[in-house]
């Protein structure tokens, strides 16, 4: 564990590859012993409610845990059939949370993908060609376009939200309507005002953005 911060208490499990480490003084080890896990001891460690009840000493923003109060940590200590529970149970968290991750990051794709099919059926093949080169230049610098997104304008109709920003981009009208996880309800809200209401409309030369007819 690293007893001089920052970062204060990053902890890791020491490898068996080699028979031998080096280390500096930056670091304490906690070697298990009398049925303890390692796996466990490590959770443990990792979680800090125990670091956190002792005082760091330190200059300059930097805070340090000696060896005297590693050795004198107070650590919560279970049967071994219940340290292995707890390592399993943890495990299967921390999986799930990856599992989520990448459904999150594969959502996002979709919803991109979905506004670019939107926007391409709404307002025509080149709005579609525009759109993606949005979404690459914005992996590129992080944003080709200022993204509006503001907490006071959400869940609004969308004839009031292009009324409040006077132009704004399809995919922020989508994110702060009242149809930010509905795709769906979304396009056909917006096909309606429209090609019906004929109440928005592109914005001439600007590809994905809208305006008020």
């Amino acid at each position: 564990m690293n007893i001089v911060g920052p970062p204060l208490c990053k902890v890791a499990i020491v490898p068996s590859d080699f028979p031998e480490w080096n280390m500096n003084q930056a670091l304490a080890v906690f070697r298990p012993v009398n049925s303890v896990l390692n796996e466990y001891l490590y959770l443990v460690l990792a979680e800090g409610s125990a670091i956190r009840k002792i005082a760091t000493v330190g200059t300059a923003g930097q805070e340090n845990i000696s060896l005297t109060q590693s050795r004198d940590l107070l650590l919560p200590l279970f049967p071994v059939e219940e340290q292995k529970a707890i390592v399993e149970k943890v495990n299967q968290l921390l999986s799930n949370c990856d599992v989520l991750e990448q459904e999150i990051k594969a959502s996002k794709t979709n919803a991109e993908k979905l506004i670019q099919t939107v926007l391409s059926e709404l307002l025509g093949e080149e709005t579609l060609i525009s759109v993606k080169k949005t979404f690459i230049k914005k992996e590129k610098k992080m944003s080709s376009r200022e993204i509006i997104y503001n907490n006071e304008t959400l869940l609004w109709d969308l004839i009031d939200l292009v009324k409040e920003y006077k132009k704004i981009h399809a995919e922020d009208l989508w994110k702060m309507s009242k149809y930010p996880k509905d795709i769906d309800a979304y396009y056909a809200e917006l096909k309606k005002q429209i090609e019906e209401e004929k109440s928005i409309k592109e914005v001439p030369n600007d590809k994905g953005y809208l305006e008020l007819a």
